[in-house]
């Protein structure tokens, strides 16, 4: 199979330098199109192209159409063959389009095409003169660039804001190409070479996916489905950024990798061990990354360019829903991003991709092809940097300064800012503090040798989160299931157990923690959840003395009201006599009962007026009955009739037998030291 992959090039020298209406039209799939007018898109049936992927659309900075492609057939803007259009059976898998403003060739296009046969893809560019034909085209030359390299292409502009960079990627290995478009044409001879990534393997095939720069020219994704053998899986898909330098040229550091081994970490169970990536697509300011597991799409955010932080970041927006399969992503000139759907004739959209999270908006049937036509596998592609917004921001933090620079060095004569919320201003870097979050469309107005753009980019003023789980320490019910809530916009969550949701199921009582992160500042909270246990009671069955009533106390942390058998509604109860009593104790989770039986006793002390210590076995101690009925833990003391004290013991246990002392009168003082409870008489002695 021949497989072409085209880069189309926009050289023209006009009034903007920057895509005013180059991408007014698309057309792509089996005979789909699409025309963006004003505010509106308004679907188109004159196509004439038939394509299952890559495409390309080329339109002039007024919006007219000029030609589009499926790498087979350049179709010119009257819907036929153009001349020297057809490209003999070449299919393309992979295509984008780009604009710039040379200094010559002002009415000439540049078109990059690929044979592929296996991995190794031929790349070969042309021309395509507007001049010709009566301003329908023809396709000029044909030069050979390179072999051996994926049917992957992206583009950026230059640090410079005029020339290009047009990067491949190697068939094998993990080699970076970027090959310099100027004024003078394509360099061929003279790629930067970078090595960035994981290597690829000498697999027989390897599933489709893509390459893209974000419009700022400062980051490069790459990204494929699977690598097989026949029926087996040789190695799962891969998604990985780095930071690319647009003076340069050069693929840097990697700052991600997805794959099977850890895109599991948000239960997202379409990102399974076989993972795969196939559409890429980044908001229009660069801060979000979108990627396609043909029939799911997925956001990250990479406001943070932290690995961990973006691996945890990953939002899915759909299930799947058959026929429906999500396969390439482009984004579009109202700021929408679309999603090509395989062979049923709609589009889906993410309406907000500035947005994080699933508040960015998807939406599966957003725009009807018409009957027979079907956007396939892949969207028109075009240059990330016509969606450029020309300019930088930094630290997007309300009430702190938020600076914003100019991308591209070029000589400006003349910069006008509009803040979007009513301040302006004329410096090249201005400062600049928003009082409020929230979206503001900040405008940027240029001047370069008398040539005036006007650009303008959504820019989203965030707060740094201020995490509240709830109070310290809560009650915690039994069976019961409580959502811990730290959501803040656009923010990277870890809990006590290492999780990375906004949210935490507390099914147990324990301490719980989560720290919250985002561009602004990060913020920290923890609560203790007490389980409400079911620990009220009486007490067993038991005998109290009628001296002694017995205090009941139904304790319980959590009680919020109580109910005894008589309709009492303390905490505590008295029980004076025989009976059975019983509590209803209601806690915020249950009603709790418990009851109890109770016996009474007369356990008044009768103490002797005489004992006979005598050694004969009867009578021999001074024993008060029902001196161990009461745990009042009785002192005994005697004093003879001069008031002498001849006995002592605490505590007394029945035992005093008089022992050395003679017969007679004795006087006692029985004391309790627990309480002011005390007896006092007399008993006499006698041994015979």
């Amino acid at each position: 199979m021949k497989i072409l992959i085209q880069i189309v090039l926009y050289l023209i020298l006009s009034s903007g330098l920057f895509a005013q209406g180059e991408t007014d039209w698309w057309y792509f799939g089996d005979h789909a199109g699409i025309h963006f007018v004003d505010d509106t898109v308004e679907v188109v049936y004159d196509s004439a192209m038939e394509t299952t992927f890559g495409n390309t659309t080329q339109s002039d900075e007024d919006g007219n159409l000029l030609f589009y492609s499926n790498g087979n057939i350049v179709y010119n803007g009257n819907h036929e063959v153009m001349e020297n259009g057809n490209f003999n059976g070449f299919q393309s898998v992979g295509s984008i389009a780009l604009s710039i403003k040379p200094k010559s060739d002002e009415n000439k296009y540049f078109l990059i095409n690929a044979s592929d046969d296996g991995y190794f893809n031929e790349y070969w560019y042309s021309y395509i003169d507007m001049d010709a034909n009566g301003g329908l085209g023809s396709v000029t030359e044909h030069t050979f660039i390179q072999d051996s390299l994926m049917y992957f292409v992206t583009s950026t502009k230059k640090s410079n804001g005029v020339d290009y960079w047009i990067v491949f990627r190697q068939a094998f290995g993990n080699g970076y190409l970027s090959y310099s478009l100027t004024e003078n044409g394509f360099d061929a001879e003279n790629p930067v070479y970078s090595e960035a990534g994981d290597l690829f393997f000498n697999a027989p095939e390897f599933g489709r996916g893509g390459i893209l720069i974000n419009p700022q020219g400062t980051l490069l994704a790459f990204a494929h489905e699977i690598e097989w053998n026949e029926s087996e899986v040789l190695h799962s898909g891969k998604l990985e950024m780095f930071h690319f330098d647009s003076e340069s040229g050069m693929v840097g550091e990697r700052i991600v990798k997805l794959d099977g081994t850890n895109t599991h970490i948000n239960d997202i169970a379409a990102l399974d061990s076989v993972f795969g990536a196939y559409g890429l697509a980044f908001s229009l300011d660069g801060e979000k990354l979108y990627f396609t597991k043909p029939g799911w799409i997925f956001q990250s955010n990479i406001s943070i360019l932290d690995s961990a932080a973006i691996q945890q970041s990953i939002v899915q927006f759909n299930t799947f829903l058959s026929p429906y399969n999500l396969y390439g992503l482009q984004l579009a000139k109202d700021g929408r991003l679309y999603i090509a759907s395989g062979s049923v004739s709609s589009l889906g959209v993410i309406h907000q991709p500035n947005v994080a999270g699933l508040d960015a908006g998807f939406e599966l049937i957003a725009l009807d092809l018409g009957v027979g036509n079907s956007s396939r596998k892949d969207l028109p592609n075009f240059d990330p940097s016509l969606f450029s917004s020309g300019f930088a921001v930094n630290n997007r933090c309300v009430n702190t300064e938020t600076s914003f620079s100019l991308l591209y060095d070029m000589p400006y004569s003349y910069v006008h800012w509009d803040f979007g919320d009513g301040v302006t201003s004329l410096e090249w870097e201005p400062l600049h503090t928003y009082s409020s979050i929230g979206s503001y469309v900040v405008e940027l107005t240029t001047v370069v040798g008398g040539d005036t753009t006007n650009k303008s980019m959504e820019v989203i003023i965030e707060d740094a989160p201020d995490v509240y789980l709830g109070p310290d320490s809560s009650l915690f019910c039994e069976g019961d299931t409580l959502l811990l809530d730290a959501y803040h916009y656009a923010s990277y969550y870890t809990w006590q157990d290492s999780s990375y949701k906004s949210t935490f199921e507390v099914t147990d009582e324990g301490t719980y923690y989560v720290q919250v992160k985002n561009i602004c500042g990060q913020s920290s909270d923890t609560v203790n959840y007490v389980l409400d246990r079911d620990n009220v009671s009486l007490g067993v069955d038991t005998m109290i003395c009628l001296q002694e009533p017995l205090y009941l106390l139904a304790d319980q942390p959590s009680a919020t009201s109580w109910l005894w058998q008589d309709g009492s509604t303390l905490p505590y109860y008295e029980a004076e006599s025989t009976g059975d009593y019983f509590v209803f104790v209601t806690t915020p989770c249950q009603f709790i009962y418990d009851s109890i039986s109770v016996y009474t006793e007369d356990c008044s002390l009768l103490a002797p007026n005489i004992f006979t210590p005598n050694g004969d076995g009867v009578n021999d101690y001074f024993v008060v009955i029902n001196l161990d009925m009461l745990d009042y833990n009785w002192s005994l003391e005697v004093y003879n009739r001069w008031g002498k004290r001849v006995y002592s013991a605490s505590p007394y246990l029945n035992d005093w037998d008089a022992d050395n002392l003679s017969d007679g009168v004795y006087f006692y003082m029985l004391r309790s030291s627990g309480t002011s409870t005390s007896y006092k008489g007399s008993v006499s002695v006698v041994r015979e």
